[in-house]
């Protein structure tokens, strides 16, 4: 027997489903190539507006990478003080 989901629809379709609308959306978050604005909006901003634009979205990627990186950090010191913890070793031994 097939599984059902709470409104009695096979898993498998709703599955499908939702997995059609995440590519749609990524699809659609790929269609503006000029940082979120339109190619006419785009076109309709001064040179200093554009570099302005450019430099908050490489902020923005900047922020987010250092975020990233202090995360793997975290993860990597609370491994090291889990795994310190965790021993029978003494404190004075090399």
């Amino acid at each position: 027997m097939h599984k059902v989901n709470e409104q009695g629809r096979p898993l498998l379709q709703t599955l499908k489903k939702l997995l059609s609308l995440a590519i749609v959306l990524a699809m659609t978050a790929c269609a503006t190539p000029y940082y979120g604005h339109s190619t006419e909006e785009w076109a309709a901003l001064s040179e200093h507006e554009q570099a302005a634009i450019k430099a908050e979205y490489a902020a923005i990627l900047k922020l987010r990478e250092d975020q990233k990186h202090s995360d793997i950090l975290e993860q990597r010191r609370q491994q090291i003080i889990k795994r310190g913890a965790g021993s029978n070793r003494s404190s004075n031994t090399p």
